[in-house]
Protein backbone atom coordinates (compact mmCIF):
# COMPACT_ATOMS: atom_id res chain seq x y z
CA UNK A 1 0.00 0.00 0.00
CA UNK A 2 1.40 3.60 -1.01
CA UNK A 3 1.47 6.26 1.68
CA UNK A 4 2.92 10.06 1.31
CA UNK A 5 5.12 10.99 4.54
CA UNK A 6 2.60 12.41 7.50
CA UNK A 7 3.09 14.92 10.13
CA UNK A 8 0.91 15.82 13.41
CA UNK A 9 -0.96 18.50 13.67
CA UNK A 10 -2.54 20.57 16.28
CA UNK A 11 -6.46 19.68 17.89
CA UNK A 12 -7.81 22.38 15.76
CA UNK A 13 -6.17 21.28 12.68
CA UNK A 14 -8.32 17.88 13.51
CA UNK A 15 -11.75 19.20 13.89
CA UNK A 16 -11.00 21.13 10.55
CA UNK A 17 -11.81 17.67 9.15
CA UNK A 18 -7.97 16.65 8.69
CA UNK A 19 -8.00 12.33 9.63
CA UNK A 20 -6.70 11.63 13.23
CA UNK A 21 -4.90 8.86 13.89
CA UNK A 22 -5.17 6.35 16.91
CA UNK A 23 -3.50 8.63 19.61
CA UNK A 24 -5.16 11.43 18.96
CA UNK A 25 -3.09 13.50 16.53
CA UNK A 26 -4.30 14.76 13.49
CA UNK A 27 -2.44 13.30 9.69
CA UNK A 28 -1.94 15.01 6.93
CA UNK A 29 -0.80 14.43 3.39
CA UNK A 30 2.48 16.12 1.64
CA UNK A 31 -0.31 17.74 -0.86
CA UNK A 32 -2.16 19.22 2.40
CA UNK A 33 1.47 20.24 3.97
CA UNK A 34 2.79 21.63 0.84
CA UNK A 35 -1.15 23.96 0.22
CA UNK A 36 -1.42 24.77 3.95
CA UNK A 37 2.13 26.06 3.67
CA UNK A 38 2.37 28.10 0.40
CA UNK A 39 -1.17 29.43 1.13
CA UNK A 40 0.18 30.84 4.81
CA UNK A 41 3.95 30.95 4.91
CA UNK A 42 7.05 31.83 3.09
CA UNK A 43 8.55 29.65 0.61
CA UNK A 44 11.82 27.80 2.44
CA UNK A 45 14.67 28.87 0.09
CA UNK A 46 16.79 25.02 -0.98
CA UNK A 47 20.41 24.62 -0.57
CA UNK A 48 22.16 25.60 -3.56
CA UNK A 49 24.38 22.49 -3.34
CA UNK A 50 20.78 20.74 -3.40
CA UNK A 51 19.28 22.52 -6.24
CA UNK A 52 22.36 22.33 -8.05
CA UNK A 53 21.76 18.45 -7.74
CA UNK A 54 18.23 18.16 -8.67
CA UNK A 55 18.73 20.41 -11.60
CA UNK A 56 22.05 19.80 -13.41
CA UNK A 57 21.19 20.57 -16.92
CA UNK A 58 19.51 23.45 -16.13
CA UNK A 59 22.52 25.37 -14.53
CA UNK A 60 25.22 23.72 -16.31
CA UNK A 61 23.77 24.58 -20.09
CA UNK A 62 23.87 28.49 -19.74
CA UNK A 63 27.32 28.33 -18.43
CA UNK A 64 28.24 26.14 -21.74
CA UNK A 65 26.31 27.99 -24.11
CA UNK A 66 28.16 31.12 -23.29
CA UNK A 67 31.51 29.19 -24.02
CA UNK A 68 30.25 27.51 -27.37
CA UNK A 69 28.41 31.24 -28.44
CA UNK A 70 31.99 33.13 -27.71
CA UNK A 71 34.40 30.72 -29.62
CA UNK A 72 31.80 30.47 -32.14
CA UNK A 73 31.93 34.48 -32.39
CA UNK A 74 35.96 34.41 -32.49
CA UNK A 75 35.74 31.94 -35.56
CA UNK A 76 33.36 33.31 -37.59
CA UNK A 77 33.99 36.81 -36.97
CA UNK A 78 38.02 36.89 -36.87
CA UNK A 79 40.00 35.99 -39.79
CA UNK A 80 43.34 34.47 -38.75
CA UNK A 81 46.56 36.21 -39.78
CA UNK A 82 49.83 34.98 -41.19
CA UNK A 83 53.33 36.45 -40.54
CA UNK A 84 56.33 35.53 -42.95
CA UNK A 85 59.68 36.87 -41.74
CA UNK A 86 62.78 38.09 -44.01
CA UNK A 87 66.46 38.49 -43.12
CA UNK A 88 69.09 41.10 -44.44
CA UNK A 89 72.56 41.38 -44.26
CA UNK A 90 73.97 44.75 -43.15
CA UNK A 91 77.77 46.10 -42.46
CA UNK A 92 79.75 49.51 -42.28
CA UNK A 93 79.99 50.61 -45.68
CA UNK A 94 84.39 51.54 -47.00
CA UNK A 95 86.73 52.62 -46.57
CA UNK A 96 85.17 51.37 -42.73
CA UNK A 97 86.73 47.80 -41.25
CA UNK A 98 83.41 45.61 -41.27
CA UNK A 99 81.90 45.28 -38.14
CA UNK A 100 82.34 41.10 -38.88
CA UNK A 101 85.91 41.16 -37.89
CA UNK A 102 86.32 44.77 -35.68
CA UNK A 103 82.82 44.34 -34.08
CA UNK A 104 80.66 46.98 -33.62
CA UNK A 105 81.91 50.11 -32.62
CA UNK A 106 78.90 52.26 -31.09
CA UNK A 107 75.64 51.55 -32.75
CA UNK A 108 75.38 48.47 -35.08
CA UNK A 109 74.79 48.80 -38.92
CA UNK A 110 71.70 46.71 -38.39
CA UNK A 111 70.03 49.10 -35.98
CA UNK A 112 70.92 51.89 -38.00
CA UNK A 113 69.09 50.43 -40.94
CA UNK A 114 66.20 49.09 -38.27
CA UNK A 115 65.93 52.73 -37.37
CA UNK A 116 65.86 53.82 -41.36
CA UNK A 117 63.13 51.12 -41.93
CA UNK A 118 61.21 52.48 -39.28
CA UNK A 119 61.47 55.81 -40.74
CA UNK A 120 60.73 54.89 -44.19
CA UNK A 121 57.34 53.50 -42.98
CA UNK A 122 56.16 56.47 -41.58
CA UNK A 123 55.96 57.45 -44.93
CA UNK A 124 53.26 57.31 -47.67
CA UNK A 125 56.10 57.28 -50.32
CA UNK A 126 57.60 54.05 -49.21
CA UNK A 127 54.30 52.35 -48.14
CA UNK A 128 53.42 52.78 -51.79
CA UNK A 129 55.83 51.50 -53.09
CA UNK A 130 56.19 48.55 -50.75
CA UNK A 131 52.29 48.05 -51.46
CA UNK A 132 52.71 48.41 -55.45
CA UNK A 133 55.55 45.48 -55.10
CA UNK A 134 52.68 43.09 -53.84
CA UNK A 135 48.72 42.18 -54.78
CA UNK A 136 47.97 45.49 -52.66
CA UNK A 137 48.76 47.02 -55.62
CA UNK A 138 45.03 48.46 -56.81
CA UNK A 139 44.19 49.46 -53.11
CA UNK A 140 46.69 52.24 -53.27
CA UNK A 141 45.79 53.18 -56.56
CA UNK A 142 44.74 56.70 -55.22
CA UNK A 143 46.84 57.17 -52.05
CA UNK A 144 44.71 60.24 -50.80
CA UNK A 145 41.02 58.49 -51.09
CA UNK A 146 39.81 56.90 -48.23
CA UNK A 147 40.59 53.59 -49.02
CA UNK A 148 44.38 54.45 -49.97
CA UNK A 149 44.43 56.22 -46.69
CA UNK A 150 43.14 53.11 -44.61
CA UNK A 151 44.91 50.13 -46.86
CA UNK A 152 48.26 52.82 -45.89
CA UNK A 153 47.32 52.85 -42.19
CA UNK A 154 47.35 48.83 -42.16
CA UNK A 155 50.26 48.19 -44.20
CA UNK A 156 52.19 50.54 -41.39
CA UNK A 157 51.06 48.67 -38.62
CA UNK A 158 52.01 45.35 -40.21
CA UNK A 159 55.98 45.35 -39.70
CA UNK A 160 58.62 44.49 -36.81
CA UNK A 161 61.90 44.75 -37.21
CA UNK A 162 64.25 43.62 -34.49
CA UNK A 163 68.04 42.98 -34.57
CA UNK A 164 69.24 39.75 -33.69
CA UNK A 165 72.97 40.71 -34.04
CA UNK A 166 74.81 43.56 -35.32
CA UNK A 167 75.18 42.58 -39.11
CA UNK A 168 71.19 40.95 -39.15
CA UNK A 169 68.30 42.48 -39.28
CA UNK A 170 64.98 40.55 -39.56
CA UNK A 171 61.68 42.18 -40.96
CA UNK A 172 58.33 40.61 -40.00
CA UNK A 173 55.15 40.77 -42.48
CA UNK A 174 51.32 40.60 -41.02
CA UNK A 175 48.74 40.20 -43.65
CA UNK A 176 45.43 37.90 -43.62
CA UNK A 177 46.61 35.46 -46.02
CA UNK A 178 49.66 33.57 -46.08
CA UNK A 179 50.68 34.68 -49.86
CA UNK A 180 50.11 38.10 -49.22
CA UNK A 181 52.45 37.50 -45.76
CA UNK A 182 55.27 36.26 -47.86
CA UNK A 183 54.53 38.69 -50.72
CA UNK A 184 55.05 41.85 -48.62
CA UNK A 185 57.79 40.67 -46.56
CA UNK A 186 59.77 40.21 -49.98
CA UNK A 187 58.23 43.53 -51.07
CA UNK A 188 59.61 45.49 -47.92
CA UNK A 189 63.03 44.00 -47.89
CA UNK A 190 63.49 45.00 -51.70
CA UNK A 191 61.96 48.21 -51.27
CA UNK A 192 64.27 49.16 -48.10
CA UNK A 193 67.32 48.33 -50.43
CA UNK A 194 66.01 49.94 -53.60
CA UNK A 195 65.35 53.31 -51.44
CA UNK A 196 69.22 53.34 -49.58
CA UNK A 197 70.95 52.64 -52.61
CA UNK A 198 68.65 55.34 -54.41
CA UNK A 199 69.41 57.71 -51.72
CA UNK A 200 73.29 57.33 -51.59
CA UNK A 201 73.14 57.59 -55.15
CA UNK A 202 71.45 61.04 -55.20
CA UNK A 203 73.77 61.74 -52.07
CA UNK A 204 76.80 60.65 -53.96
CA UNK A 205 76.10 62.90 -57.12
CA UNK A 206 75.17 65.70 -54.58
CA UNK A 207 78.89 65.17 -53.23
CA UNK A 208 80.52 64.68 -56.28
CA UNK A 209 79.03 68.06 -58.17
CA UNK A 210 80.31 69.89 -54.98
CA UNK A 211 83.79 68.19 -55.35
CA UNK A 212 83.69 69.46 -59.09
CA UNK A 213 82.50 72.60 -58.06
CA UNK A 214 85.49 72.97 -55.28
CA UNK A 215 87.73 71.63 -57.83
CA UNK A 216 86.81 74.29 -60.50
CA UNK A 217 87.40 76.92 -58.26
CA UNK A 218 90.97 75.43 -56.61
CA UNK A 219 91.97 75.47 -59.96
CA UNK A 220 90.79 78.71 -60.76
CA UNK A 221 92.71 80.27 -57.80
CA UNK A 222 95.86 78.14 -59.11
CA UNK A 223 95.82 79.86 -62.41
CA UNK A 224 95.14 83.35 -61.15
CA UNK A 225 98.23 82.89 -58.50
CA UNK A 226 100.33 82.01 -61.72
CA UNK A 227 99.16 84.93 -63.62
CA UNK A 228 100.12 87.07 -61.10
CA UNK A 229 103.24 85.87 -60.32
CA UNK A 230 104.39 85.44 -64.22
CA UNK A 231 103.04 89.47 -64.49
CA UNK A 232 105.00 90.19 -61.66
CA UNK A 233 108.25 89.12 -62.86
CA UNK A 234 107.67 89.86 -66.78
CA UNK A 235 107.50 93.98 -65.01
CA UNK A 236 110.36 93.07 -62.61
CA UNK A 237 112.45 91.28 -63.88
CA UNK A 238 116.22 92.51 -62.86
CA UNK A 239 114.80 91.91 -59.06
CA UNK A 240 113.37 88.99 -59.71
CA UNK A 241 116.91 87.56 -61.26
CA UNK A 242 119.39 89.47 -58.96
CA UNK A 243 117.29 88.79 -55.46
CA UNK A 244 113.54 87.84 -55.02
CA UNK A 245 111.91 90.67 -52.92
CA UNK A 246 108.76 90.37 -50.48
CA UNK A 247 106.11 91.02 -53.39
CA UNK A 248 107.65 88.06 -55.22
CA UNK A 249 107.60 85.88 -52.34
CA UNK A 250 103.88 86.94 -51.02
CA UNK A 251 103.04 86.01 -54.94
CA UNK A 252 105.07 82.55 -54.64
CA UNK A 253 103.44 81.44 -51.18
CA UNK A 254 100.09 82.18 -52.55
CA UNK A 255 100.24 79.76 -55.60
CA UNK A 256 102.05 77.32 -53.60
CA UNK A 257 99.01 77.37 -51.26
CA UNK A 258 96.39 77.43 -54.32
CA UNK A 259 98.25 74.03 -55.68
CA UNK A 260 98.48 72.77 -52.20
CA UNK A 261 94.63 73.37 -52.10
CA UNK A 262 93.84 72.30 -55.03
CA UNK A 263 95.88 68.86 -54.68
CA UNK A 264 93.46 68.24 -51.13
CA UNK A 265 90.49 68.85 -53.33
CA UNK A 266 91.95 66.67 -56.15
CA UNK A 267 91.95 63.85 -53.52
CA UNK A 268 88.64 64.32 -51.62
CA UNK A 269 87.18 64.32 -55.12
CA UNK A 270 89.16 60.89 -56.35
CA UNK A 271 87.62 59.16 -52.78
CA UNK A 272 83.91 60.47 -52.88
CA UNK A 273 84.75 58.93 -56.52
CA UNK A 274 85.69 55.48 -54.95
CA UNK A 275 82.96 55.98 -52.68
CA UNK A 276 80.17 56.39 -55.11
CA UNK A 277 80.86 53.17 -56.55
CA UNK A 278 79.90 51.23 -53.18
CA UNK A 279 76.14 52.37 -53.86
CA UNK A 280 75.16 49.07 -54.85
CA UNK A 281 77.79 46.86 -52.88
CA UNK A 282 75.93 44.11 -51.66
CA UNK A 283 78.37 43.69 -48.64
CA UNK A 284 76.68 46.94 -46.91
CA UNK A 285 72.88 46.29 -47.52
CA UNK A 286 71.55 42.68 -49.07
CA UNK A 287 68.89 39.98 -48.68
CA UNK A 288 69.90 37.20 -46.36
CA UNK A 289 67.42 35.14 -46.32
CA UNK A 290 64.30 34.72 -48.60
CA UNK A 291 60.68 35.27 -46.43
CA UNK A 292 60.44 32.32 -44.48
CA UNK A 293 56.99 30.11 -45.11
CA UNK A 294 53.68 31.61 -43.41
CA UNK A 295 52.89 30.87 -39.71
CA UNK A 296 49.56 31.35 -38.65
CA UNK A 297 49.39 33.96 -35.45
CA UNK A 298 46.82 36.28 -33.34
CA UNK A 299 43.79 34.32 -33.27
CA UNK A 300 44.92 31.78 -30.04
CA UNK A 301 45.18 34.77 -28.23
CA UNK A 302 41.80 35.65 -28.99
CA UNK A 303 39.83 32.50 -28.67
CA UNK A 304 41.47 32.13 -24.94
CA UNK A 305 40.21 35.89 -23.91
CA UNK A 306 36.98 35.02 -25.73
CA UNK A 307 36.97 31.58 -23.47
CA UNK A 308 37.80 33.46 -20.64
CA UNK A 309 34.61 35.92 -21.22
CA UNK A 310 32.39 33.22 -22.09
CA UNK A 311 33.14 31.32 -18.98
CA UNK A 312 32.72 34.46 -16.66
CA UNK A 313 29.26 35.13 -18.61
CA UNK A 314 28.11 31.56 -18.35
CA UNK A 315 29.46 31.45 -14.70
CA UNK A 316 27.05 34.62 -13.69
CA UNK A 317 24.22 33.50 -15.88
CA UNK A 318 24.57 29.67 -14.09
CA UNK A 319 24.79 31.43 -10.84
CA UNK A 320 21.54 33.49 -11.44
CA UNK A 321 19.90 30.18 -12.50
CA UNK A 322 20.43 28.35 -9.52
CA UNK A 323 19.31 30.81 -7.11
CA UNK A 324 15.91 31.15 -9.46
CA UNK A 325 15.69 27.63 -8.78
CA UNK A 326 16.29 27.37 -5.30
CA UNK A 327 13.73 30.31 -4.79
CA UNK A 328 10.89 28.47 -6.88
CA UNK A 329 10.95 24.83 -5.92
CA UNK A 330 7.78 24.53 -3.57
CA UNK A 331 8.29 20.81 -2.69
CA UNK A 332 8.81 19.33 0.71
CA UNK A 333 10.93 16.76 0.45
CA UNK A 334 12.14 16.50 4.39
CA UNK A 335 11.34 16.86 8.15
CA UNK A 336 12.83 20.07 7.96
CA UNK A 337 10.71 21.55 5.20
CA UNK A 338 8.00 20.57 6.95
CA UNK A 339 8.81 22.39 10.32
CA UNK A 340 9.93 25.50 8.43
CA UNK A 341 6.85 25.80 6.47
CA UNK A 342 4.13 24.96 9.57
CA UNK A 343 6.15 25.27 12.24
CA UNK A 344 4.87 21.71 13.41
CA UNK A 345 5.75 18.46 14.87
CA UNK A 346 6.58 15.86 12.86
CA UNK A 347 5.50 12.63 14.19
CA UNK A 348 7.44 10.44 11.55
CA UNK A 349 7.73 9.56 7.93
CA UNK A 350 7.20 6.95 5.37
CA UNK A 351 9.32 7.07 2.04
CA UNK A 352 7.68 6.83 -1.31
CA UNK A 353 7.24 2.92 -2.47
CA UNK A 354 7.57 2.70 -5.93
CA UNK A 355 4.34 2.55 -7.87
CA UNK A 356 3.66 -1.02 -9.53
CA UNK A 357 2.54 -0.86 -13.09
CA UNK A 358 -0.67 -3.30 -12.15
CA UNK A 359 -1.96 -2.52 -8.93
CA UNK A 360 -3.54 -5.79 -8.86
CA UNK A 361 -0.40 -7.70 -9.08
CA UNK A 362 0.65 -6.53 -5.61
CA UNK A 363 1.17 -9.14 -3.13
Amino acid sequence: MYQRPTASLSSDDATRGRNVNDEGDAVVSEEAIVDRGLSHTPRVRRGYAETLLRNKTAVTAPLLVCLAVSLALVLVLTKPSYQSTTSLWTDAALPNTSTIVAGANGTSPSANYQQVLNELLSTDTFLVSVAKRTPLAPEVTDPASPEGRAALAGLAKAFSATTPGPQILAVTAKQPTPELAVAVARAVGNELIAQVRARLVQRDQALLSLDRRLLADDQKAVNAAQQSLAAYVLLHPARVASQPDTATNQLTATLAAAQTQLASAQNQYDQDVATASQANDASVLSVFDAPSPPVATGRMKKLVFAAAGGLLAGLLLSTGVLYLLSLADPLVRSEADVKGLLALRVIGAVDELPRLSDPRSAP
